[in-house]
């Protein structure tokens, strides 16, 4: 493996950590200042506004190099937006922090991606790509284990409310921006790329082809889905009156799972008519998506019949990945940021739908989820067989 795909797995991992810890605090935190249960999911999607924002700023400008300054700044971007978040107690500002964060947030997660398309070899780009799905779902379930673990800190501290939690996730991201700088070596650009404006480069999601429209609005979808069953698993766990670090503790456990299904399972399955695997389980984990809010005791569900869930969605990123770099030619940069901008668009609609649906019937909730999973991978099958191959 290359010496640059290893730093950025590390810094993948890094991310995970930082952009995550104020995550298990969040509900409490938002009940605390008295603001209503919907807002939860308002907040969530102003920051996935801001992804969606971002990551065609992001691409494209990373296409045309510095990849590392972009990094560093959409970082401290974020740091500010989390300061400003945890501790203006205002709504109307909370909404507008969680949209520069979100923006911030982009630079990373459509950076990393392109990296690693452009420093990997054709028959390993599957491999690394689900390291780099592994890296940054094991790096957000520390990072969700760590912040719950912070969260015990209130009485020794005589905190009122976790607003410190906040502090120190700004002070960290700072400190991870500065490690990007010393550790990611900007790729040499290609001196015969012809000069595109940069409104031509967004304009260019019009010249999509309709098998390309079918698969991201595919990814939209099951974007949806995989957002609100994340972050409305941890409202349930408050409603359920489990604490903070319970739920840190389950995200780290379902962390581990992921973490083996993307270095042990997941390039095994490249190796094999991928296609038809990643829909047998994708189809699989929607129906265990189904099941777990079947049974009373919920939490001896989500330890056993939700892992089914956990596995499949950890191979449906590598495998949407590694189908959308067939999208590109050397812009690799753009076409993730396209995919990002899907992505950020599922994280928009999942939570605010998704919190209504909540509000009206908790199970019901999470049965449409696995509807739309089951949806977007059919969808994503009609658009793979109408893709020409190179």
């Amino acid at each position: 493996m290359k010496k640059e795909i290893k730093f950025i797995l590390i810094l993948t991992l890094i991310q995970g950590i930082t952009h995550n810890l104020a995550h298990p605090i969040t509900p409490s935190y938002v009940s605390y200042l008295g603001i209503d249960d919907v807002m939860f999911g308002v907040f969530f999607a102003s920051m996935s506004a801001g992804i969606v924002i971002g990551a065609p700023l992001w691409g494209i400008l990373s296409d045309k190099g510095y990849h590392k300054a972009w990094m560093f700044l959409g970082n401290i971007m974020y740091a500010i937006g989390q300061l400003i978040y945890g501790f203006s107690e205002n709504v109307r500002w909370m909404v507008v922090a969680r949209v520069f964060s979100g923006i911030g947030a982009a630079s990373g997660i459509t950076i990393y991606a392109a990296l690693i398309l452009i420093h990997s070899k054709k028959d390993v780009v599957g491999r690394n790509l689900s390291l780099f799905g592994g890296a940054l779902t094991l790096g957000g379930a520390l990072g969700y284990f760590f912040g719950g673990q912070l969260s015990n800190l209130q009485s020794f501290l005589e905190a009122p409310s976790y607003q410190y939690v906040f502090l120190i996730q700004s002070l960290i991201t700072i400190i991870y921006a500065i490690l990007i700088i010393i550790l990611i070596q900007n790729p040499p650009l290609k001196t015969n790329q012809n000069y595109i404006p940069f409104y031509k480069h967004i304009l260019s999601i019009f010249d999509l082809k309709p098998q390309q429209w079918l698969f991201y609005i595919a990814l939209l979808l099951a974007t949806m889905s995989f957002t609100f069953v994340s972050k409305y698993v941890d409202v349930y766990f408050r409603d359920l009156n489990y604490d903070p670090s319970m739920l840190g503790f389950f995200v780290l456990f379902t962390g581990m799972i992921s973490l083996v299904t993307a270095l042990l399972i997941v390039p095994k399955l490249f190796k094999l008519n991928f296609n038809k695997t990643f829909l047998t389980f994708t189809l699989i984990g929607a129906i265990a998506l189904w099941m777990t809010f079947q049974f009373s005791n919920l939490l001896v569900s989500l330890y056993t019949i939700f892992s089914m869930y956990v596995f499949s969605k950890t191979a449906h990123q590598p495998f949407e990945q590694s189908h959308i770099a067939s999208f590109a030619s050397d812009d690799y940069g753009r076409v993730m940021g396209i995919r990002q901008l899907f992505v950020g668009l599922g994280m928009i609609f999942g939570p605010i739908v998704g919190s209504f649906i909540y509000a009206y019937n908790r199970s019901l909730s999470f049965e449409i989820a696995a509807y739309l999973i089951m949806l977007s991978i059919l969808m994503m099958m009609v658009s793979i067989k109408q893709q020409p191959s190179k």
